[in-house]
């Protein structure tokens, strides 16, 4: 049973907002800002070499709360137009920010083949690097998400159809197709980590996830303090393993799935705690802002002859105000204008 003020607080399918969920959206993507830190060479910080294990956090998270806030009897169509005015303004502005560095250092990577496919949120289908990491590198993850917003509407109701445990296994099935592949043919891994088929799996296991817990409703299994532990223990068996990327977020998909229903459950409960409010939870809700052009900043920065504790400092600060604004000019006040302008050409039928 959820607290009044939780219960005041709906998505708007009728669900309990999450607050939990955009807090940990914060935590992952400045795992991802620290990976990127050590791999452009401005500072290496223990662990940040997992870091990348923030994008499969992002992809269970995506898989659950999009199947939590489905609003019932929402077309197809409508869901799409929804995601698309969530992800692409700000994945726009983005783009154009890098493309106008690219160009003024006269870069030659410019053609209509890697610009074309990143400007349609694309690029992660190509196998190519160049395409899919040659302009706001970061964006291909955004490309596998139109993938599965494209499936969702048609995958989602053959999914709520089986036993919560089958879904579940059938999921986490498919996160293991790529590691076989890779494993088979290791060549293919560097395509299989941005290929938006190879990850479907871990998007559904996070549909799956919440499937479950709308069934469920509640288990003394679901543990918050267990599901962090487990989160932990995974990212550091992957790097004490020096595993590979696929069979790393293969692991680390599963615990992270357990984390995201424990906190739901905490949170549908009315018992956020201080995940729930506060400083955190603001950082949530601009995370996607700061994921969009945080390598932007740390490449700006990294040019710059400074000491790498300070290097870092100010590509945080650089990624911290590129995102607010990125966030309050441009993802806010688009997403409202495209979903406006869609009711009112939705309500005329």
């Amino acid at each position: 049973m959820t607290s009044p003020d939780a219960a005041a607080r709906l998505t708007s399918g009728g669900r309990p907002v999450l607050p939990s969920l955009t807090s940990w959206r914060a935590v992952a993507a400045f795992a991802v800002f620290l990976f990127h830190l050590d791999l452009f060479g401005l500072l290496t910080v223990p662990g940040a070499s997992v870091g990348y294990l923030g994008v499969t956090f992002f992809f269970v998270l995506s898989g659950f709360v999009l199947t939590w806030g489905s609003r019932p009897g929402a077309t197809p169509a409508d869901f799409f137009v929804h995601r698309v005015a969530r992800v692409y303004p700000a994945h726009l502005a983005a783009l154009l920010l890098v493309l106008g560095g690219k160009l003024a250092q006269g870069s030659v990577a410019l053609g209509p083949d890697v610009v074309l496919p990143n400007l349609l949120l694309v690029q992660a289908w190509w196998p190519q690097d160049l395409v899919a990491y040659g302009l706001n590198g970061v964006s291909w993850s955004l490309s596998c998400e139109m993938f599965f917003y494209a499936a969702f509407p048609f995958l989602v109701p053959v999914l709520a159809r089986w036993r919560p445990a089958v879904a579940v296994a059938v999921s986490a099935a498919l996160v293991v197709v790529p590691v076989v592949i890779a494993a088979v043919a290791p060549d293919t891994e560097g395509y299989l980590y941005h290929l938006p088929a190879a990850r479907l799996g871990e998007f559904l296991l996070g549909v799956s996830a919440a499937l479950a817990l709308g069934r469920i409703g509640s288990s003394r299994l679901l543990s918050r303090t267990w599901s962090t532990v487990a989160v932990v223990v995974a990212a550091l068996v992957v790097a004490l393993a020096d595993a590979t990327a696929v069979p790393a977020a293969a692991l680390v998909c599963l615990p992270c799935a357990y984390l995201v229903t424990s906190f739901a459950h905490a949170d549908a409960a009315g018992r956020s705690g201080f995940l729930g409010h506060g400083l955190l939870l603001r950082a949530g809700e601009v995370s996607f802002a700061f994921y969009l052009v945080h390598q932007t900043a740390i490449l700006v920065v990294a040019r710059l002859p400074v000491a790498p504790l300070l290097a870092a400092a100010g590509a945080l600060v650089l990624s911290t105000a590129l995102a607010l604004a990125l966030h309050h000019g441009v993802e806010v006040p688009a997403r409202r204008a495209v979903l406006a302008t869609w009711r009112r050409r939705y309500a005329r039928g």
